[in-house]
């Protein structure tokens, strides 16, 4: 018999949501898996059907709604920023990159997401924002933390989080600067 673990997602009690974990079996395979289900965020452009991963390719995949990718980089950009130097969090550095580098997005559909999450979520200006500076990425703390969330992941190939960072200011930086902007008028 298979059960199921359901718990508040809640981000500093200011996002919420509901994580469901569960045990998937087939024969005598069993394999763990969670989903999140967020309530009250805004999908820019608008949600997407992707196809669940499956274990096996011989059965029909199964067809989930899900967040848009600019969605996903706006919500992980928004935390970045608003926990800043206190950030433990490498998976949302991981994910950017990731979804930045080998993803082709719309630059403007990307913007519009940030723009949306930075309004629903609320983000004032911070003028003492570590996040963009090279002491930010080249700090041995969070390098640390970054070599052990790579050890975690298997990570095989060389994947250095200056250069991690280098594509998060050259690509999100811009636009989170023309939030601002935007915000001062």
């Amino acid at each position: 018999a298979g059960s199921i673990k359901i718990e508040p997602i809640t981000v500093e009690k200011k996002y919420f949501g509901t994580r469901f974990y569960f045990t998937a079996h087939m024969d005598t395979i069993a394999y763990n898996m969670s989903v999140d289900i967020g309530f009250g965020d805004v999908v820019i452009p608008h949600s997407t059907t992707i196809d669940f991963p499956l274990l096996l390719s011989d059965i029909p995949s199964v067809n989930i709604q899900a967040y848009s990718l600019e969605t996903v980089i706006a919500e992980k950009f928004h935390t970045m920023i608003d926990r800043d130097v206190l950030n433990s969090r490498m998976k949302d550095f991981f994910d950017c990159y990731q979804l930045l580098t080998k993803r082709n997005l719309n630059d403007d559909a990307l913007y519009d997401a940030i723009e949306a999450t930075f309004d629903n979520r609320g983000l004032a200006y911070n003028p003492d924002l570590q996040l963009f500076t090279d002491s930010f990425a080249t700090d041995g703390a969070r390098i640390s933390r970054w070599k052990a969330f790579l050890r975690k992941i298997q990570w095989k190939e060389a994947l250095d989080f200056d250069t991690v960072m280098k594509v998060i200011r050259d690509r999100l930086q811009p636009m989170a600067e023309r939030y601002w902007i935007k915000l001062s008028k």
